[in-house]
Protein backbone atom coordinates (compact mmCIF):
# COMPACT_ATOMS: atom_id res chain seq x y z
CA UNK A 1 0.00 0.00 0.00
CA UNK A 2 0.82 3.26 -0.36
CA UNK A 3 -0.20 7.05 0.88
CA UNK A 4 -2.08 8.65 -1.32
CA UNK A 5 -3.39 12.39 -2.01
CA UNK A 6 -6.35 13.64 -2.87
CA UNK A 7 -8.02 15.40 -5.20
CA UNK A 8 -11.04 16.86 -3.64
CA UNK A 9 -12.67 13.31 -2.57
CA UNK A 10 -10.36 10.92 -4.58
CA UNK A 11 -7.21 9.77 -2.98
CA UNK A 12 -5.07 8.58 -5.61
CA UNK A 13 -1.65 6.67 -4.52
CA UNK A 14 1.96 8.10 -4.02
CA UNK A 15 3.42 6.24 -7.06
CA UNK A 16 5.48 6.12 -10.31
CA UNK A 17 5.75 3.62 -12.83
CA UNK A 18 8.68 1.44 -11.24
CA UNK A 19 6.82 1.92 -7.83
CA UNK A 20 3.39 0.54 -8.64
CA UNK A 21 4.94 -2.80 -10.81
CA UNK A 22 6.77 -3.75 -7.73
CA UNK A 23 3.89 -3.31 -5.41
CA UNK A 24 1.51 -5.40 -7.70
CA UNK A 25 4.31 -8.15 -8.14
CA UNK A 26 4.77 -8.42 -4.06
CA UNK A 27 0.47 -8.33 -4.35
CA UNK A 28 0.54 -10.78 -6.86
CA UNK A 29 3.04 -13.19 -5.18
CA UNK A 30 1.44 -12.99 -1.49
CA UNK A 31 -1.93 -14.76 -3.27
CA UNK A 32 -4.05 -12.02 -1.54
CA UNK A 33 -6.56 -10.64 -4.04
CA UNK A 34 -6.43 -7.15 -4.86
CA UNK A 35 -7.85 -4.52 -7.37
CA UNK A 36 -6.25 -1.80 -9.24
CA UNK A 37 -7.69 1.28 -10.84
CA UNK A 38 -5.99 3.35 -12.97
CA UNK A 39 -7.80 6.59 -13.23
CA UNK A 40 -7.11 9.48 -15.59
CA UNK A 41 -8.68 13.27 -15.24
CA UNK A 42 -12.48 11.47 -16.58
CA UNK A 43 -12.58 9.30 -13.99
CA UNK A 44 -11.53 11.72 -10.73
CA UNK A 45 -14.15 13.70 -12.29
CA UNK A 46 -16.87 11.08 -11.86
CA UNK A 47 -15.50 10.13 -8.10
CA UNK A 48 -15.79 13.02 -7.18
CA UNK A 49 -19.43 13.14 -8.43
CA UNK A 50 -20.77 9.51 -7.77
CA UNK A 51 -20.40 8.90 -3.43
CA UNK A 52 -20.20 4.99 -4.75
CA UNK A 53 -17.78 5.45 -7.38
CA UNK A 54 -15.03 7.29 -4.99
CA UNK A 55 -15.36 4.69 -2.39
CA UNK A 56 -14.35 2.22 -5.16
CA UNK A 57 -11.30 4.38 -6.06
CA UNK A 58 -10.30 4.88 -2.45
CA UNK A 59 -10.44 1.15 -1.56
CA UNK A 60 -8.54 -0.28 -4.07
CA UNK A 61 -5.04 -1.95 -3.13
CA UNK A 62 -3.83 1.12 -5.43
CA UNK A 63 -5.01 3.88 -7.51
CA UNK A 64 -2.35 5.27 -9.94
CA UNK A 65 -2.37 8.62 -11.87
CA UNK A 66 -2.99 7.72 -15.52
CA UNK A 67 -2.46 11.21 -17.36
CA UNK A 68 0.33 14.37 -16.63
CA UNK A 69 -2.60 16.69 -15.26
CA UNK A 70 -2.88 14.04 -12.35
CA UNK A 71 1.12 14.52 -11.54
CA UNK A 72 1.42 18.18 -12.68
CA UNK A 73 -1.58 18.17 -9.61
CA UNK A 74 0.75 16.23 -7.03
CA UNK A 75 3.57 18.14 -8.44
CA UNK A 76 1.67 21.34 -7.61
CA UNK A 77 1.11 20.07 -4.43
CA UNK A 78 4.85 18.87 -3.80
CA UNK A 79 5.04 15.31 -4.20
CA UNK A 80 7.32 15.23 -6.95
CA UNK A 81 7.93 11.91 -6.45
CA UNK A 82 4.55 10.81 -8.08
CA UNK A 83 4.62 9.96 -11.70
CA UNK A 84 2.37 9.02 -14.58
CA UNK A 85 1.19 5.54 -14.01
CA UNK A 86 -0.70 4.81 -17.56
CA UNK A 87 -3.07 1.79 -17.88
CA UNK A 88 -0.76 0.88 -21.50
CA UNK A 89 2.81 1.09 -19.63
CA UNK A 90 1.13 -0.56 -16.39
CA UNK A 91 0.08 -3.45 -18.53
CA UNK A 92 3.37 -3.52 -20.76
CA UNK A 93 5.64 -3.63 -18.04
CA UNK A 94 4.03 -6.14 -16.22
CA UNK A 95 3.75 -8.67 -19.43
CA UNK A 96 7.44 -7.89 -20.03
CA UNK A 97 8.28 -8.51 -16.47
CA UNK A 98 6.36 -12.00 -16.15
CA UNK A 99 6.56 -13.66 -19.76
CA UNK A 100 9.41 -15.53 -18.25
CA UNK A 101 7.84 -16.63 -15.63
CA UNK A 102 5.27 -19.00 -13.38
CA UNK A 103 2.45 -16.20 -13.77
CA UNK A 104 -0.59 -16.05 -15.69
CA UNK A 105 -2.70 -13.78 -17.20
CA UNK A 106 -6.70 -13.30 -17.74
CA UNK A 107 -8.52 -11.01 -20.33
CA UNK A 108 -11.99 -9.60 -20.03
CA UNK A 109 -13.37 -7.31 -22.02
CA UNK A 110 -13.70 -5.71 -25.20
CA UNK A 111 -15.16 -7.71 -28.66
CA UNK A 112 -14.43 -10.89 -30.02
CA UNK A 113 -12.45 -9.85 -32.43
CA UNK A 114 -10.54 -6.86 -30.74
CA UNK A 115 -10.23 -9.55 -27.85
CA UNK A 116 -8.57 -12.45 -30.07
CA UNK A 117 -6.44 -9.88 -31.86
CA UNK A 118 -5.17 -9.03 -28.82
CA UNK A 119 -4.36 -12.33 -27.51
CA UNK A 120 -2.84 -13.14 -30.65
CA UNK A 121 -0.55 -9.86 -31.00
CA UNK A 122 0.33 -10.50 -27.55
CA UNK A 123 1.63 -13.86 -28.24
CA UNK A 124 3.48 -12.40 -30.80
CA UNK A 125 4.98 -10.19 -28.55
CA UNK A 126 5.79 -11.93 -25.61
CA UNK A 127 5.98 -15.80 -26.50
CA UNK A 128 6.34 -17.09 -22.90
CA UNK A 129 3.13 -15.49 -21.56
CA UNK A 130 0.91 -17.43 -20.27
CA UNK A 131 -2.98 -16.29 -20.85
CA UNK A 132 -5.12 -18.73 -19.40
CA UNK A 133 -8.01 -17.40 -20.53
CA UNK A 134 -9.97 -14.48 -23.05
CA UNK A 135 -13.33 -13.58 -22.66
CA UNK A 136 -15.63 -11.09 -24.15
CA UNK A 137 -18.59 -10.70 -22.39
CA UNK A 138 -21.76 -9.47 -23.74
CA UNK A 139 -23.08 -6.45 -23.02
CA UNK A 140 -24.79 -5.84 -19.49
CA UNK A 141 -24.59 -4.20 -15.83
CA UNK A 142 -21.75 -4.63 -13.71
CA UNK A 143 -23.73 -7.02 -11.75
CA UNK A 144 -24.07 -9.05 -14.70
CA UNK A 145 -20.67 -8.96 -15.99
CA UNK A 146 -19.32 -10.07 -12.51
CA UNK A 147 -21.72 -13.21 -12.73
CA UNK A 148 -21.07 -16.22 -11.09
CA UNK A 149 -20.44 -18.27 -13.72
CA UNK A 150 -17.12 -16.09 -14.44
CA UNK A 151 -16.71 -15.54 -10.51
CA UNK A 152 -16.19 -19.51 -11.27
CA UNK A 153 -14.27 -19.55 -13.95
CA UNK A 154 -12.30 -17.06 -11.88
CA UNK A 155 -11.74 -19.56 -8.92
CA UNK A 156 -11.02 -21.97 -11.08
CA UNK A 157 -8.24 -20.93 -13.52
CA UNK A 158 -7.02 -18.76 -10.61
CA UNK A 159 -4.73 -16.37 -13.02
CA UNK A 160 -2.56 -13.96 -11.27
CA UNK A 161 -3.28 -11.39 -13.29
CA UNK A 162 -7.61 -10.71 -14.32
CA UNK A 163 -7.11 -7.63 -16.84
CA UNK A 164 -10.55 -5.70 -17.32
CA UNK A 165 -11.06 -3.85 -20.46
CA UNK A 166 -14.45 -2.72 -19.69
CA UNK A 167 -13.78 1.18 -19.96
CA UNK A 168 -14.53 3.28 -16.76
CA UNK A 169 -16.34 3.58 -14.55
CA UNK A 170 -17.55 0.26 -15.03
CA UNK A 171 -14.66 -1.33 -14.84
CA UNK A 172 -14.11 -0.34 -11.53
CA UNK A 173 -17.65 -1.48 -10.22
CA UNK A 174 -17.27 -4.65 -11.55
CA UNK A 175 -13.74 -5.25 -9.57
CA UNK A 176 -15.50 -4.20 -6.24
CA UNK A 177 -18.17 -7.19 -6.97
CA UNK A 178 -15.54 -10.03 -8.10
CA UNK A 179 -13.50 -8.93 -5.08
CA UNK A 180 -15.44 -10.26 -2.57
CA UNK A 181 -15.48 -13.51 -4.32
CA UNK A 182 -12.45 -14.08 -5.69
CA UNK A 183 -9.61 -15.95 -4.17
CA UNK A 184 -6.14 -15.12 -5.32
CA UNK A 185 -6.39 -13.31 -8.29
CA UNK A 186 -4.86 -9.41 -9.29
CA UNK A 187 -7.89 -7.28 -10.84
CA UNK A 188 -6.58 -4.39 -12.79
CA UNK A 189 -8.59 -1.88 -14.91
CA UNK A 190 -7.05 -0.83 -17.93
CA UNK A 191 -10.13 0.10 -20.67
CA UNK A 192 -8.26 1.15 -23.99
CA UNK A 193 -5.34 -0.98 -23.82
CA UNK A 194 -7.30 -3.92 -25.20
CA UNK A 195 -7.33 -1.36 -28.23
CA UNK A 196 -4.27 -0.59 -28.34
CA UNK A 197 -2.83 -4.07 -27.70
CA UNK A 198 -5.10 -5.23 -30.79
CA UNK A 199 -3.75 -2.31 -33.03
CA UNK A 200 -7.56 -0.82 -33.11
CA UNK A 201 -6.60 2.30 -31.60
CA UNK A 202 -3.25 4.14 -31.94
CA UNK A 203 -1.59 5.59 -29.04
CA UNK A 204 -0.93 9.25 -28.54
CA UNK A 205 2.45 10.11 -30.42
CA UNK A 206 5.43 10.88 -27.03
CA UNK A 207 5.94 14.37 -27.45
CA UNK A 208 1.95 14.52 -26.53
CA UNK A 209 2.12 12.19 -23.62
CA UNK A 210 4.69 14.01 -22.34
CA UNK A 211 2.67 17.39 -22.79
CA UNK A 212 -0.35 16.18 -21.31
CA UNK A 213 -1.99 15.61 -24.39
CA UNK A 214 -2.97 11.79 -24.71
CA UNK A 215 -6.52 12.67 -23.61
CA UNK A 216 -7.06 14.83 -26.62
CA UNK A 217 -5.38 12.76 -28.69
CA UNK A 218 -8.36 10.23 -27.82
CA UNK A 219 -11.20 12.73 -28.29
CA UNK A 220 -9.68 13.05 -31.84
CA UNK A 221 -9.61 9.46 -32.48
CA UNK A 222 -13.25 9.25 -31.32
CA UNK A 223 -14.73 12.27 -32.78
CA UNK A 224 -18.33 11.00 -31.77
CA UNK A 225 -17.55 11.79 -28.50
CA UNK A 226 -16.38 15.36 -28.78
CA UNK A 227 -18.75 17.39 -27.18
CA UNK A 228 -18.70 20.36 -24.63
CA UNK A 229 -19.10 18.13 -21.52
CA UNK A 230 -16.15 15.57 -22.99
CA UNK A 231 -13.95 18.96 -23.01
CA UNK A 232 -14.83 20.41 -19.86
CA UNK A 233 -14.13 16.63 -17.72
CA UNK A 234 -10.96 16.59 -19.92
CA UNK A 235 -10.21 19.91 -18.45
CA UNK A 236 -11.37 20.03 -14.84
CA UNK A 237 -8.56 19.52 -13.20
CA UNK A 238 -6.61 22.99 -14.80
CA UNK A 239 -8.35 25.09 -12.51
CA UNK A 240 -7.54 23.19 -9.23
CA UNK A 241 -3.64 23.25 -10.39
CA UNK A 242 -4.01 26.64 -10.42
CA UNK A 243 -5.43 27.28 -7.25
CA UNK A 244 -2.48 25.19 -5.72
CA UNK A 245 0.19 27.06 -7.66
CA UNK A 246 -1.57 30.72 -7.18
CA UNK A 247 -1.86 29.42 -3.11
CA UNK A 248 1.47 28.73 -2.69
CA UNK A 249 2.55 31.88 -4.50
CA UNK A 250 0.67 34.46 -2.33
CA UNK A 251 0.88 32.22 0.90
CA UNK A 252 3.93 30.32 0.41
CA UNK A 253 1.85 27.14 1.08
CA UNK A 254 -0.03 24.46 -0.17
Amino acid sequence: MRDRFKIQNVGISITDLNDAVKLIMEQANSKTPAYVCVINTRATYIGNHDPDYCRILNSSFLTVPDGKPIEWYAHASGLKQVKKTSGPDLFESICSTTQNEKYTHFLYGSTPEVIQKMKDNLLIKYPNLQIVGAVSPPFGSPEELANDAIVKLINKLKPTFFWLGLGAPKQERVMDLFIKSIDSSILIGVGLVFDYQAGNVKRAPIWMQKAGMEGIYRLIQQPRRVNYRSLSVLFSIVPQILRILFIKKVYGKS
